[in-house]
């Protein structure tokens, strides 16, 4: 196994073995069990636990609740006084609005929701592509594959930052022009570019796919949405005015952001493979991801993906069973001696920007 990136706070065994040349490290067998046949004793430990079973009253709720942030926003636009920091406030309520909005969407699309696919598709589709505006079948390809290819440094789309950034220290190296400057100060561009163009991004791409790769029915129906979601969202502006598209847009670049703070600290900064790189789909995930420590304020502002060990192991587990199979799994890796990540959210962050910085750094090597 020939690790390329190791965590910041990997075991002193695991981090030994990774230290070693590629040829002596994979002589030797991993200091853990993390075979097929380990993860179908896990698995089977949560399914008899009952934690693959739907939670639709818990759904009922927190979808409820992610829509009422939107209608309160709604509401507040048209009862606060004018005024550039009334209008931020509606701003930052859309925009948590949208996110959490988006974040029902995901769920969506692991079918964690509802047993069968459709009905998992559809109220995907209704809160991506018609509230949120972002095409939820490009979505789910594009977060399909960074589950399938977690933390592989060719195939994985969440690492590649769209070419911007990079956790690759010899990509980094390798830079030339604006794009080396853009990667050696990358730690303190993350904010700004995320917040700007997240959004902006996947709205772009959505449009893409939907014209591009979708056919038939699908892409009727996808096409729909999301012309419809641009009429409900910019049409006010006709007698609202700017001031309208203005705090839409901020709702976008407060949503993007949020969502981009969710996502970042959950496998920045933890070990990345080569393209090729023979793994088990145990040994992937967990030395893949993070988790963000458990606590009612982290399980509601991450949405459940503090929990991103146990998401990536079980993936169509609902969302309010996650906490539950963090007390199985991460004793489980434990005893078969896996290293398990959990650490505080602001740890979390620290080895995020640490990862980006030291790649950052690595433009400066030459």
């Amino acid at each position: 196994m020939a690790l390329t990136e190791p965590s910041l706070r990997q075991g002193a065994d695991l981090s030994q073995l990774l230290l070693l040349p590629a040829p002596a490290a994979m002589e030797q067998k991993p200091p853990y069990d993390a075979s097929p046949a380990a993860y179908r004793r896990l698995r089977r430990a949560v399914i008899d636990a009952g934690l693959m079973e739907r939670r639709y009253g818990y759904y009922l709720g927190r979808t409820l609740l992610s829509f009422s942030f939107l209608v309160v926003g709604i509401g507040l636009y048209f009862t606060v006084p004018a005024g550039w920091g009334w209008s931020a406030l509606v701003a930052v309520v859309l925009g948590f609005g949208l996110a959490q909005v988006t974040m029902i969407g995901h769920d969506c699309g692991h079918h964690q929701i509802f047993q069968r696919a459709r009905p998992n598709w559809a109220l995907g589709m209704f809160c991506f592509s018609l509230v949120v505006g972002v095409g939820f079948w490009s979505w789910r390809t594009r977060h399909n594959v960074h589950h399938v290819e977690t933390n592989d440094e060719d195939d994985d789309p969440d690492l590649s930052f769209g070419g911007l950034f990079t956790l690759n220290e010899r990509d980094a190296a390798s830079r030339r022009g604006l794009s080396r400057l853009v990667v050696r100060y990358q730690a303190w561009l993350f904010v700004p570019v995320v917040a700007a163009v997240l959004s902006i991004v996947m709205r772009a791409e959505g449009w893409r796919v939907a014209v591009v790769d979708l056919r038939g029915s699908r892409r009727i129906v996808e096409l729909a949405l999301l012309t419809l979601n641009a009429v409900i969202w910019l049409a006010p502006a006709l007698w609202l005015g700017w001031g309208w598209l203005g705090v839409f847009a901020l709702a976008n670049v407060v949503g993007g952001l949020y969502l981009g703070m969710t996502i970042a600290p959950n496998h920045k900064g933890m070990p990345t493979w080569a393209s090729g790189t023979e793994l088990t789909f145990l040994e992937r995930q967990v030395l893949g991801s993070r988790n963000i420590l458990p606590g009612p304020i982290a399980e509601f502002m991450f949405g459940g993906l503090n929990y991103q060990i146990e998401h990536h192991l079980f993936p169509t587990m609902p969302r309010a069973n996650l906490g539950a199979a963090y007390r199985i799994v991460r004793p489980f890796c434990e005893e078969v001696g896996l290293p398990f990540e959990a650490v505080s959210t602001w740890e979390s962050y620290r080895q995020t920007f640490a990862a980006l910085d030291r790649c950052g750094r690595a433009t400066r090597s030459q």
